[in-house]
């Protein structure tokens, strides 16, 4: 039977970029995977290519494997056709050495590429590192203590924010996701550690997992509420003034702050809305209702604690570096 493929002495600098970027993720691959590789790359047939074989034939395939190898083994340092005609017996396939200077031009081009790309990724990865520092400088790290006193629990410089978790959380974390401050910047940064295999920082599950938990403690206190309103008409006028002042406030658009590095030594001017001398007899009414009430509140400084873990250089930049996103190099 007469094979469909048509063997080459000739390769252009698209497939000969195609074979040494896969000896470099790949330094021990067999011909059969190369092949299987090679002919699922959508960059490999390029109309400009000179005598760009319509189909890769494993032949030279394999040639050009053996012969990748030893051309980056002695590196992109001149060649003559001596040396070449020593390669080409030395690589056997039928290689002839017009193939071995066709590879080591092709090397050549490659590298000029590689080294280009290297520097524009290294520079590419440094700016998402510098992005993933000054994000956690932005997130208010809680000091958790195992006997922490509970009335210290969202607090935020000095202010109690207990009734107000939603508020505590904005002020204590940065929205990434505010295109006009931040950038698209970040979805790059977590493209990078999402595509790295060990996905080892879940910074974004845990942001999602403390907002959630905010919400919902938030509801449970207007549950809450209701029940203890029905009896106490103070608590209910105080309650309600709140209510009234939270809706003002994000009407007027100064509910949500944002935390960026801009804006942290804000936060400090940014005071309840609220009597704080009455916070303790609050929550200890609605502690009557729920028991539970003070380890929930815990529970939202451990994840903020988590969130500035997420961050930490030594565990994030390894798996920005060997991540990738749609705008790397």
């Amino acid at each position: 039977m007469v094979s469909e493929y048509k063997s080459t002495d000739h390769l252009g600098p698209e497939e000969w970029h195609a074979i040494f970027n896969l000896l470099t993720e790949h330094p021990k691959i067999e011909r059969k995977d190369a092949v299987e590789l090679l002919l699922k790359n959508p960059k490999i047939k390029r109309k400009d290519a000179v005598k760009l074989p319509q189909k890769w034939d494993p032949t030279t395939i394999g040639r050009a494997l053996v012969v990748g190898k030893l051309i980056m083994a002695r590196g992109n340092k001149p060649l003559d056709k001596e040396e070449a005609e020593q390669i080409a017996e030395t690589a056997k396939y039928g290689t002839k050495a017009s193939f071995v200077l066709n590879a080591h031009f092709g090397y050549i081009i490659w590298c000029d590429d590689y080294n280009k790309k290297r520097i524009l990724k290294e520079r590419h990865t440094d700016d998402l590192l510098d992005l993933a520092v000054k994000i956690r400088s932005c997130i208010e790290r809680p000091n958790l203590d195992e006997e922490a006193d509970y009335h210290q629990l969202l607090n935020v410089r000095g202010y109690d924010w207990r009734l107000d978790p939603v508020m505590w959380f904005y002020l204590c974390t940065p929205d990434v996701s505010k295109t006009d401050y931040w950038g698209t910047d970040p979805a790059l940064l977590k493209s990078h550690i999402e595509s790295n295999p060990l996905k080892k920082s879940l910074f974004w599950d845990h942001m999602d997992q403390l907002w959630q938990k905010v919400k919902t403690l938030d509801h449970e206190y207007d549950k809450m509420a209701i029940e203890i309103m029905a009896d106490d008409s103070e608590f209910k006028k105080y309650w309600e003034s709140i209510q009234l002042e939270k809706v003002k406030r994000e009407e007027e658009g100064v509910y949500k702050p944002s935390r960026t590095p801009l804006s942290v030594t804000l936060i400090n001017d940014i005071r309840p809305y609220y009597d704080e001398s009455k916070v303790d007899e609050v929550i200890d009414k609605f502690a009557k209702t729920d028991f539970t009430l003070s380890v929930h509140q815990y529970e939202l400084e451990e994840i903020l604690n988590q969130l500035y873990k997420d961050l930490n250089p030594n565990g994030i930049n390894p798996l920005i570096v060997n991540g990738h996103c749609g705008e790397c190099p």
